[in-house]
């Protein structure tokens, strides 16, 4: 599905007003700057389940997350598809394909419902020619990038389902999970355990018998797509396991 395609306003906030500018990529950019790309931005609205991008199709810019999480899926040529990592509000999705190929070789699906915005390769190109420290900016992304996947693979190889699994709960503490009165852990997962299995590398009946595990030594307790964790230190030990 196209970006055009989307329900969409033209220019509903400004760029230099938004929450998240000082920990992204366009916190580079001067005041004038930012109201260039205010002035050229587009905010999407899109519900769970849609895409942003599709694999194959072409990059006609970059989008931002402004609300919601985004689950970035890649297919083979056996239909078989994985899903790569999970990208919450506040940063920029698409980038790779923009200073690459400029064709996605991933696919961008909300699973939550996500407000974005996105700016067109004619204005960032050339934002991208006037601010030096914006493309430097990204490439220390990219960089960042390279080196999670790295860890990503590295984690596969050598660490059980069981640990992988507690990493992966970790992961998503921060921006998907709460304490409640009892000093509970919850975590609410954005995504399905089909998916989960894919993200960590394993199949989803090894996924299902590291859920019991889990459960059989009280280290978590899978609820639907809640998850209470009683104790941290527990998840961290089990994380930590080869």
């Amino acid at each position: 599905m196209s970006c055009m395609n989307a329900k969409q306003q033209k220019n509903s906030f400004s760029c230099d007003k938004c929450h998240h500018l000082p920990t992204t990529e366009w916190g580079a950019l001067s005041t004038h700057q930012l109201s260039t790309l205010s002035g050229n931005k587009t905010v999407i609205n899109r519900k769970a389940g849609e895409a942003i991008f599709s694999q194959g199709q072409s990059c006609q810019g970059m989008f931002c997350i402004v609300n919601g999480t985004i689950g970035i899926q890649k297919q083979d040529q056996a239909a078989n598809t994985t899903l790569l990592r999970i990208i919450d509000d506040g940063a920029t999705i698409g980038h790779d394909a923009f200073f690459g190929t400029r064709i996605h070789d991933n696919t961008a699906t909300c699973l939550t419902d996500v407000q974005l915005c996105f700016i067109p390769e004619k204005p960032l190109d050339g934002l991208l020619n006037r601010q030096p420290q914006l493309m430097t900016a990204f490439a220390r992304r990219l960089a960042s990038d390279l080196q999670h996947a790295d860890q990503a693979q590295e984690k596969t190889i050598h660490l059980q389902v069981r640990a992988r699994l507690a990493c992966f709960l970790l992961s998503l503490r921060d921006r998907h999970g709460e304490v409640d009165d009892h000093g509970n852990l919850l975590i609410s997962l954005p995504m399905s355990r089909r998916d989960i299995a894919s993200s960590i590398g394993t199949r989803p009946e090894s996924l299902s018998r590291a859920i019991r595990n889990l459960h059989d030594t009280g280290t978590a307790k899978f609820m639907g797509k809640r998850v209470v964790v009683r104790d941290l230190d527990e998840l961290l030990d089990e994380a930590e396991r080869s």
